[in-house]
Protein backbone atom coordinates (compact mmCIF):
# COMPACT_ATOMS: atom_id res chain seq x y z
CA UNK A 1 0.00 0.00 0.00
CA UNK A 2 1.04 3.57 -0.51
CA UNK A 3 2.54 5.13 2.05
CA UNK A 4 1.11 8.22 0.87
CA UNK A 5 -2.94 6.60 0.86
CA UNK A 6 -2.59 6.37 4.31
CA UNK A 7 -3.58 8.56 7.23
CA UNK A 8 -0.99 10.96 7.89
CA UNK A 9 -0.75 11.89 11.67
CA UNK A 10 1.41 15.11 13.10
CA UNK A 11 3.24 14.17 16.07
CA UNK A 12 3.64 18.03 17.23
CA UNK A 13 -0.04 18.19 17.67
CA UNK A 14 -0.54 18.05 21.24
CA UNK A 15 -2.41 14.66 22.59
CA UNK A 16 -4.93 16.61 23.75
CA UNK A 17 -6.06 18.52 20.63
CA UNK A 18 -6.09 14.67 19.05
CA UNK A 19 -8.72 13.67 21.46
CA UNK A 20 -10.68 16.74 21.12
CA UNK A 21 -10.35 16.70 17.27
CA UNK A 22 -11.42 13.02 17.75
CA UNK A 23 -14.18 14.11 19.87
CA UNK A 24 -15.57 16.21 17.07
CA UNK A 25 -14.49 13.76 14.20
CA UNK A 26 -11.81 15.26 12.74
CA UNK A 27 -8.21 14.59 12.92
CA UNK A 28 -5.82 17.00 11.57
CA UNK A 29 -3.33 15.37 8.94
CA UNK A 30 0.23 15.95 8.62
CA UNK A 31 1.49 18.79 5.78
CA UNK A 32 1.77 17.36 2.51
CA UNK A 33 5.17 16.16 1.33
CA UNK A 34 6.57 18.02 -1.58
CA UNK A 35 6.94 16.29 -4.79
CA UNK A 36 9.07 17.32 -8.02
CA UNK A 37 8.36 18.66 -10.93
CA UNK A 38 9.14 15.26 -12.63
CA UNK A 39 6.80 13.09 -9.89
CA UNK A 40 9.95 11.45 -8.89
CA UNK A 41 11.04 11.52 -5.46
CA UNK A 42 14.56 12.00 -4.90
CA UNK A 43 16.00 8.74 -3.20
CA UNK A 44 17.16 11.11 -0.04
CA UNK A 45 13.43 12.21 -0.11
CA UNK A 46 12.07 8.83 -0.48
CA UNK A 47 14.05 7.68 2.75
CA UNK A 48 12.90 10.42 4.13
CA UNK A 49 9.67 9.72 3.33
CA UNK A 50 9.45 5.98 4.19
CA UNK A 51 11.12 7.09 7.34
CA UNK A 52 8.82 9.58 8.24
CA UNK A 53 6.11 7.12 7.39
CA UNK A 54 7.43 5.00 10.03
CA UNK A 55 8.00 7.71 12.63
CA UNK A 56 4.41 8.49 11.94
CA UNK A 57 3.45 5.03 12.31
CA UNK A 58 5.30 4.64 15.37
CA UNK A 59 3.91 7.65 16.38
CA UNK A 60 0.13 6.92 15.32
CA UNK A 61 0.40 3.61 17.29
CA UNK A 62 1.48 5.28 20.46
CA UNK A 63 -1.28 8.03 20.07
CA UNK A 64 -3.44 5.28 19.39
CA UNK A 65 -2.25 4.09 22.55
CA UNK A 66 -2.49 6.87 23.89
CA UNK A 67 -5.96 7.74 22.89
CA UNK A 68 -7.23 4.12 23.87
CA UNK A 69 -5.71 4.99 27.35
CA UNK A 70 -7.07 8.76 27.74
CA UNK A 71 -10.60 7.85 26.61
CA UNK A 72 -10.51 4.86 29.15
CA UNK A 73 -9.18 7.59 31.76
CA UNK A 74 -11.99 10.04 30.45
CA UNK A 75 -14.90 7.22 31.09
CA UNK A 76 -13.54 6.27 34.30
CA UNK A 77 -13.18 9.91 35.09
CA UNK A 78 -17.21 10.33 34.08
CA UNK A 79 -17.75 6.75 36.03
CA UNK A 80 -15.90 8.21 39.22
CA UNK A 81 -18.23 11.60 39.14
CA UNK A 82 -20.98 9.95 38.48
CA UNK A 83 -20.84 7.48 41.42
CA UNK A 84 -18.81 10.47 43.57
CA UNK A 85 -22.66 12.53 42.95
CA UNK A 86 -24.43 9.00 43.91
CA UNK A 87 -21.78 8.71 46.66
CA UNK A 88 -22.21 12.30 47.86
CA UNK A 89 -25.82 12.57 47.81
CA UNK A 90 -25.88 9.52 50.95
CA UNK A 91 -24.17 11.71 53.36
CA UNK A 92 -26.69 14.38 52.33
CA UNK A 93 -29.31 12.07 52.81
CA UNK A 94 -28.06 10.94 56.30
CA UNK A 95 -27.13 14.79 57.38
CA UNK A 96 -30.31 15.87 56.01
CA UNK A 97 -31.84 12.90 58.69
CA UNK A 98 -29.52 13.57 61.41
CA UNK A 99 -30.55 17.61 61.30
CA UNK A 100 -34.18 16.01 61.51
CA UNK A 101 -33.34 13.95 64.08
CA UNK A 102 -31.94 16.82 66.28
CA UNK A 103 -34.78 18.76 65.55
CA UNK A 104 -37.05 16.21 66.66
CA UNK A 105 -35.12 16.08 69.60
CA UNK A 106 -34.71 19.37 70.60
CA UNK A 107 -38.56 19.52 69.98
CA UNK A 108 -39.18 16.68 72.09
CA UNK A 109 -36.99 18.08 75.04
CA UNK A 110 -39.24 21.18 74.90
CA UNK A 111 -42.45 19.20 75.47
CA UNK A 112 -41.15 17.84 78.36
CA UNK A 113 -42.05 20.89 80.51
CA UNK A 114 -45.62 21.07 78.80
CA UNK A 115 -46.40 17.45 79.73
CA UNK A 116 -45.24 17.53 83.07
CA UNK A 117 -47.79 20.67 83.30
CA UNK A 118 -50.83 18.84 81.90
CA UNK A 119 -50.31 15.65 84.26
CA UNK A 120 -50.15 17.38 86.87
CA UNK A 121 -53.14 19.76 85.77
CA UNK A 122 -54.65 16.43 86.02
CA UNK A 123 -54.05 15.74 89.73
CA UNK A 124 -54.22 18.93 91.18
CA UNK A 125 -57.73 19.06 92.52
CA UNK A 126 -59.53 22.01 90.80
CA UNK A 127 -60.89 24.28 93.54
CA UNK A 128 -64.54 24.95 93.61
CA UNK A 129 -66.33 28.30 92.87
CA UNK A 130 -67.15 29.85 95.86
CA UNK A 131 -70.11 32.95 95.77
CA UNK A 132 -68.98 36.43 95.57
CA UNK A 133 -70.47 37.89 98.94
CA UNK A 134 -70.56 41.34 100.44
CA UNK A 135 -68.08 39.96 102.95
CA UNK A 136 -65.70 36.33 103.08
CA UNK A 137 -67.50 33.49 104.80
CA UNK A 138 -66.09 30.32 106.35
CA UNK A 139 -68.86 27.82 105.98
CA UNK A 140 -72.65 28.24 103.95
CA UNK A 141 -75.91 26.87 104.73
CA UNK A 142 -79.22 27.27 102.16
CA UNK A 143 -82.33 27.36 103.65
CA UNK A 144 -84.49 26.55 100.85
CA UNK A 145 -87.97 27.71 100.61
CA UNK A 146 -91.15 26.54 98.70
CA UNK A 147 -92.39 29.74 98.41
CA UNK A 148 -90.98 33.67 99.57
CA UNK A 149 -93.40 34.53 102.41
CA UNK A 150 -92.41 34.92 106.09
CA UNK A 151 -93.85 31.27 107.59
CA UNK A 152 -91.60 29.37 104.60
CA UNK A 153 -88.20 31.76 105.93
CA UNK A 154 -88.68 31.24 109.76
CA UNK A 155 -89.49 27.11 108.52
CA UNK A 156 -86.19 26.96 106.66
CA UNK A 157 -84.51 28.95 109.12
CA UNK A 158 -85.66 26.35 112.11
CA UNK A 159 -84.07 23.42 109.96
CA UNK A 160 -80.88 25.33 109.70
CA UNK A 161 -80.54 26.27 113.03
CA UNK A 162 -81.07 22.86 114.25
CA UNK A 163 -78.11 21.13 111.79
CA UNK A 164 -74.83 20.35 114.17
CA UNK A 165 -72.75 23.53 114.48
CA UNK A 166 -69.45 23.82 112.29
CA UNK A 167 -66.98 25.64 113.62
CA UNK A 168 -66.91 29.25 112.12
CA UNK A 169 -66.47 32.74 112.46
CA UNK A 170 -68.90 33.82 109.83
CA UNK A 171 -71.52 30.94 108.33
CA UNK A 172 -73.08 32.31 105.55
CA UNK A 173 -77.40 31.51 105.00
CA UNK A 174 -78.28 31.38 101.36
CA UNK A 175 -81.74 32.25 101.55
CA UNK A 176 -83.31 30.22 97.86
CA UNK A 177 -86.67 29.76 96.58
CA UNK A 178 -87.83 26.89 94.46
CA UNK A 179 -88.72 28.38 90.90
CA UNK A 180 -90.14 26.44 88.49
CA UNK A 181 -88.00 26.63 84.83
CA UNK A 182 -89.27 26.16 81.44
CA UNK A 183 -88.90 22.81 81.87
CA UNK A 184 -90.85 22.71 85.25
CA UNK A 185 -88.22 21.61 86.97
CA UNK A 186 -87.38 23.07 90.58
CA UNK A 187 -84.69 25.26 90.57
CA UNK A 188 -83.50 27.10 93.39
CA UNK A 189 -82.81 30.53 93.20
CA UNK A 190 -81.63 33.22 95.57
CA UNK A 191 -84.45 36.04 96.80
CA UNK A 192 -84.48 39.02 95.59
CA UNK A 193 -83.30 41.93 98.17
CA UNK A 194 -86.38 43.76 98.14
CA UNK A 195 -88.61 40.58 98.42
CA UNK A 196 -86.41 38.98 101.25
CA UNK A 197 -86.68 42.86 102.93
CA UNK A 198 -90.53 42.33 102.79
CA UNK A 199 -90.76 39.14 104.47
CA UNK A 200 -88.11 39.33 106.77
CA UNK A 201 -90.01 42.84 108.09
CA UNK A 202 -93.81 42.35 107.71
CA UNK A 203 -94.17 46.27 109.43
CA UNK A 204 -91.17 47.54 107.34
CA UNK A 205 -91.81 50.50 105.22
CA UNK A 206 -91.94 49.58 101.48
CA UNK A 207 -89.70 52.28 100.64
CA UNK A 208 -86.41 50.97 102.88
CA UNK A 209 -87.65 47.51 101.28
CA UNK A 210 -87.07 49.24 97.04
CA UNK A 211 -84.11 50.64 98.38
CA UNK A 212 -82.16 47.69 99.37
CA UNK A 213 -81.74 47.36 95.31
CA UNK A 214 -78.51 45.23 95.20
CA UNK A 215 -77.42 42.46 97.40
CA UNK A 216 -77.92 41.20 100.83
CA UNK A 217 -76.09 38.53 103.20
CA UNK A 218 -77.62 36.84 106.67
CA UNK A 219 -76.00 35.11 108.53
CA UNK A 220 -74.30 34.21 112.19
CA UNK A 221 -71.10 35.19 113.46
CA UNK A 222 -68.75 33.11 116.21
CA UNK A 223 -69.90 29.04 116.53
CA UNK A 224 -69.17 29.57 119.89
CA UNK A 225 -71.66 32.44 120.95
CA UNK A 226 -73.65 32.69 117.83
CA UNK A 227 -74.64 36.49 116.89
CA UNK A 228 -77.05 36.83 113.89
CA UNK A 229 -76.52 39.40 111.77
CA UNK A 230 -77.63 41.38 108.09
CA UNK A 231 -76.12 42.80 105.31
CA UNK A 232 -77.83 44.94 102.93
CA UNK A 233 -76.39 47.14 100.12
CA UNK A 234 -78.50 50.30 99.39
CA UNK A 235 -78.26 52.77 96.88
CA UNK A 236 -79.50 55.48 98.44
CA UNK A 237 -77.95 56.70 102.38
CA UNK A 238 -80.29 59.06 102.89
CA UNK A 239 -83.85 57.15 101.62
CA UNK A 240 -82.44 53.98 103.57
CA UNK A 241 -81.68 55.70 106.96
CA UNK A 242 -85.03 57.79 107.21
CA UNK A 243 -86.81 54.68 106.27
CA UNK A 244 -84.74 52.85 109.06
CA UNK A 245 -85.81 55.42 111.40
CA UNK A 246 -89.83 54.85 110.68
CA UNK A 247 -89.20 51.36 111.03
CA UNK A 248 -87.32 51.46 114.70
CA UNK A 249 -91.07 51.27 116.72
CA UNK A 250 -91.64 47.72 114.43
CA UNK A 251 -88.44 46.42 113.86
CA UNK A 252 -87.36 44.60 117.36
CA UNK A 253 -91.07 42.71 116.95
CA UNK A 254 -90.46 41.86 113.24
CA UNK A 255 -86.80 40.55 113.79
CA UNK A 256 -87.38 39.34 117.22
CA UNK A 257 -87.68 35.55 115.74
CA UNK A 258 -84.99 35.49 112.76
CA UNK A 259 -82.54 37.23 115.84
CA UNK A 260 -83.50 35.35 118.98
CA UNK A 261 -84.33 38.82 120.95
CA UNK A 262 -85.72 38.49 124.09
CA UNK A 263 -86.06 42.59 125.10
CA UNK A 264 -88.91 42.20 127.75
CA UNK A 265 -86.10 43.42 130.61
CA UNK A 266 -85.01 46.06 128.22
CA UNK A 267 -86.04 49.21 127.07
CA UNK A 268 -86.69 48.99 123.29
CA UNK A 269 -85.69 52.17 122.81
CA UNK A 270 -82.93 53.65 119.96
CA UNK A 271 -80.75 55.45 121.29
CA UNK A 272 -77.12 57.00 119.29
CA UNK A 273 -74.36 55.23 119.89
CA UNK A 274 -70.67 55.03 118.33
CA UNK A 275 -68.38 51.78 117.62
CA UNK A 276 -65.44 51.80 115.70
CA UNK A 277 -65.59 55.42 115.06
CA UNK A 278 -69.24 55.08 113.46
CA UNK A 279 -72.88 56.08 114.59
CA UNK A 280 -75.07 53.35 115.10
CA UNK A 281 -78.60 53.39 116.55
CA UNK A 282 -78.72 50.61 119.18
CA UNK A 283 -81.19 49.58 122.14
CA UNK A 284 -78.98 48.78 125.69
CA UNK A 285 -79.82 46.28 128.61
CA UNK A 286 -80.09 48.47 132.07
CA UNK A 287 -76.58 47.83 132.53
CA UNK A 288 -75.81 49.90 129.28
CA UNK A 289 -74.67 46.90 126.93
CA UNK A 290 -76.17 46.73 123.67
CA UNK A 291 -78.17 44.39 122.96
CA UNK A 292 -79.19 45.01 119.12
CA UNK A 293 -78.58 47.70 116.96
CA UNK A 294 -78.02 48.97 112.74
CA UNK A 295 -75.98 51.16 111.49
CA UNK A 296 -73.91 51.99 108.14
CA UNK A 297 -70.29 50.68 107.40
CA UNK A 298 -69.97 53.26 104.44
CA UNK A 299 -72.80 55.29 103.11
CA UNK A 300 -73.61 51.85 100.87
CA UNK A 301 -73.79 49.34 103.48
CA UNK A 302 -75.94 48.44 106.12
CA UNK A 303 -75.50 46.08 109.09
CA UNK A 304 -77.68 44.94 111.69
CA UNK A 305 -76.89 42.46 115.13
CA UNK A 306 -77.25 42.36 118.46
CA UNK A 307 -73.74 42.59 119.30
CA UNK A 308 -70.82 45.73 119.13
CA UNK A 309 -68.42 42.59 118.29
CA UNK A 310 -69.48 41.04 115.85
CA UNK A 311 -70.39 44.75 114.30
CA UNK A 312 -66.13 44.76 114.36
CA UNK A 313 -65.74 41.70 113.14
CA UNK A 314 -67.84 42.58 109.92
CA UNK A 315 -66.43 45.94 109.28
CA UNK A 316 -62.82 44.46 109.46
CA UNK A 317 -63.79 41.34 106.65
CA UNK A 318 -65.76 44.49 104.71
CA UNK A 319 -62.69 46.31 105.23
CA UNK A 320 -60.35 43.34 104.26
CA UNK A 321 -62.26 42.35 100.90
CA UNK A 322 -62.66 45.76 99.75
CA UNK A 323 -58.45 46.18 100.08
CA UNK A 324 -58.27 42.95 98.19
CA UNK A 325 -60.23 43.99 95.23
Amino acid sequence: MDPRNQPQFNPKIPISEVLKQEQTGFVTSAPTIPRSGSGVVPKDSQNKIIKTYKSDAADAVRSQQQVSVAKIAIAQENQRRAEGEEIGAAPKKRTGLIFVAIILLLLGAAAIPTVKYILNQKTVAVPIAVEKTIIPFDHQENALLNYATRTELLAALGVVKAKPQTNFSIEYIKILENIFDANQKNVPTKIAPDIFAGILGPNMPSALARSFDSDYMFGIANSNNPKPFLLFITSSYEQTFANMLKWETKMTTDLAPIFNLNLSSTTATFTDQVIINKDVRAITAPDGTIVFLYGFLDNNTLVITTDPQTFQDINSRYVAARFVQ
